[in-house]
């Protein structure tokens, strides 16, 4: 029973941040969650971790709070932004920034989370969203880690403060340390964020805090789908035989919607048997090109064990060429202009594939030509990835993303 009411209280939490606040919501609908005895919450910027107890003292409006509040630190880098510094002080500063941020979002001036005000001002009286966790922290260094606020208690240094406080804290960042910086967790956090931005869209963008609106202004070109949840979804639902698991997972929640891997272990990502097929015909747009490669860069980064094929078509199917890093992927090169013919894809899975089908095939491509008869397809689960354009194939699934 207490499990359930912990699952529902999250779901619930979670839904309202999406209705609420997309930007918030879209990312947080791409960090996993998992449970663990760990006091309070926590990230390590792949999972947002809750302690059940501390999930079940909170209401919902805090329980939402401290989600997005570990959605800001992911955000904002704060988990690896601070190796440097001393992490106490960090800690602090960090905190201020993103609870300045959230109340901002919210239109509101205090908060309090489990009984406990959060600290969201700067030690010069300022709000803390005017400032980086590096300002404050700098503040912090020169001020003797006084906190700002106009009672006694405020102005006690901040670890002091904390230890005297009966109340757990906000969140822990002990986890931080452990954290693998990778190109593969840089990659896939530029991703998660140029979504959120882009679901925004201007108007979203313009209220959020300074830095997230200059972090958009420096991402680099990242794909747009999020592979791991698409191909998991795709790949269950149509392949009952396929071994496509996220582990390891804390069997005390396994029946729950969420997947819930125990606290500080690893995960393991992993795909295989994938057909890529992508559309080089005259019609597509160089540009439309360029964003199928970034979807397919993309796929290969959310993954930790990843191996696929990919093919060219126009009116003929080039031989499948197998790849299983960025770099493999970039030797293949592109080959096609003519027309446009899906039945070839089919035609070359008969006459070439008939020993060892894929396990799905995933084709890339603009949509315009005649949609192939779905029997031809073998049984094979077939997703289509629709690059600028609203066609939609009367069989299979189709997903539709837009270039520039």
């Amino acid at each position: 029973m207490e499990r359930r009411k912990v699952i529902e209280a999250i779901s619930a939490a979670r839904s309202e941040i999406v209705m609420l606040y997309p930007f918030y919501g879209s990312i947080l609908m791409n960090l996993r969650v998992a449970l663990a005895d760990c006091g309070t919450a926590a990230t390590d910027m792949r999972r947002l971790i809750f302690d059940p107890q501390f999930v079940l003292r909170l209401s919902s409006e805090e329980l939402q709070f401290v989600m997005m509040h570990e959605v800001m630190h992911n955000v904002l880098r704060h988990c690896i932004r601070g190796a440097d510094k001393i992490s106490e002080i960090y800690n602090v500063a960090a905190d201020i920034v993103v609870n300045s941020d959230i109340m901002k979002s919210m239109g509101v001036t205090s908060f309090a989370v489990d009984g406990c005000e959060v600290m969201h001002k700067a030690p010069d009286g300022k709000e803390g969203y005017l400032y980086s966790a590096e300002d404050i922290y700098d503040m912090l260094l020169v001020r003797g880690m006084s906190l700002p606020g106009g009672d006694e208690s405020s102005m006690q240094p901040a670890a002091q403060a904390n230890k005297e406080n009966k109340n757990q804290p906000l969140d822990r960042h002990d986890l931080w340390g452990q954290i693998k910086v990778d190109q593969e967790l840089v990659d896939e956090l530029n991703r998660i964020l140029r979504q959120a931005i882009d679901d925004a869209g201007e108007s979203g963008l313009a209220g959020m805090p300074m830095e997230i609106r200059r972090l958009a202004a420096e991402l680099p070109d990242a794909g747009r789908v999020n592979w791991r949840e698409l191909l998991h979804d795709f790949v269950q639902t149509a392949c009952d035989d396929y071994d496509y698991s996220f582990n390891p997972v804390d069997r005390r929640y396994s029946d729950s919607e969420f997947l819930l891997p125990a606290f500080n272990e690893t995960e393991s990502y992993s795909v295989e048997d994938i057909w890529f097929v992508v559309d080089t015909s005259a019609s597509v747009e160089d540009e439309a090109l360029e964003v199928v490669y970034a979807e397919l860069k993309s796929a290969v980064m959310q993954f930790t064990s990843f191996k696929a094929m990919l093919s060219f078509f126009d009116l003929q199917v080039t031989e499948p060429v197998e790849f299983d890093d960025v770099d493999s992927l970039m030797d293949i090169k592109p080959v096609g202009g003519g027309g446009t013919d899906f039945d070839s894809i089919f035609e070359y899975m008969a006459d070439n594939m008939d020993e060892k089908l894929p396990r799905a095939v995933i084709i890339l491509t603009d949509g315009y030509a005649e949609w192939p008869a779905e029997e031809m397809s073998q049984g094979v689960p077939v997703l289509w990835i629709i690059v600028d354009s609203n066609r939609m194939c009367p069989w299979g699934l189709t997903v539709q993303i837009e270039g520039e």
